[in-house]
């Protein structure tokens, strides 16, 4: 099964959409059964590190 680029970017519209509303979730990704990456939230790069800074406990 493939993915049209419609579909992927869908997709990426739905986990951006749910970072932005749900409180507390900073990033997402969607993997597929066989966890290959289908799609992630802008704040990620492709190696799953994160553009914001966290904050340390403390």
């Amino acid at each position: 099964m493939t993915q049209t680029a419609s579909e992927v970017q869908s997709f990426t519209w739905l986990l951006a959409n749910f970072v932005r509303a749900t409180d507390g979730v900073a990033d997402a990704v969607a993997v597929s059964s066989d966890g290959l990456l289908m799609a992630r939230s802008a704040g990620l790069d492709r190696k799953g590190r994160s553009g914001c800074p966290r904050s340390s406990p403390d």
